[in-house]
């Protein structure tokens, strides 16, 4: 931990914090080298998140700069019939990388997944995203060695399309 831990706040975002959090979430995706990708805007953050509920939004604040965020929501694994927590995204600002933040994140969905009873918590990396992986394996994750794949919109509207005979 190379941060004062006075200085540290992480909690569920604001309404306020819509702002900054497009923000990081631009960094993000800039980082990724998928800005091009980023169609959220403050509104549907606010309605998705805040209004909705649809997952749940932490970010962090160090000495009153915003740093990071984790996205998480519930999963389920069908083998145990357990419940899960999936982290959708973390993200720590390159300026804060290397300091204990992102651990500092990750420990606030495990306090939430602690408290609720929830056992596991899983999230998906890029393959080209090293510098990540070794550092999920240094918070003691394990690689669970899967693929990951996603219908898109296009697929979803054929697929829903189709005759049920074939």
């Amino acid at each position: 931990m190379d941060y004062n831990q006075t200085e540290l706040i992480i909690r569920p975002i604001t309404k306020a914090d819509i702002p900054q959090l497009l923000e990081l979430i631009r960094g993000m995706a800039t980082y990724e080298k998928v800005l091009s990708e980023v169609t959220v805007t403050e509104t549907i953050l606010e309605k998705t998140i805040l209004t909705n509920q649809e997952a749940n939004c932490h970010i962090g604040f160090y000495q009153g700069v915003p740093f990071g965020f984790v996205v998480f929501f519930d999963t389920y694994a069908i083998y145990s019939g357990t419940v899960g927590l999936f982290m959708n995204a973390i993200y720590v600002d390159a300026k804060f990388r290397r300091k204990g933040l992102g651990r500092a994140l990750i420990r606030q969905v495990a306090q939430e997944a602690y408290r609720r009873g929830i056992t596991w918590i899983e999230w998906a990396c890029y393959n080209w995203n090293v510098n990540a992986q070794d550092f999920y394996t240094r918070v003691g994750a394990k690689n669970l060695g899967w693929c990951n794949f996603r219908l898109e919109k296009n697929v979803i509207t054929d697929m829903a399309a189709e005759s049920s005979e074939d």
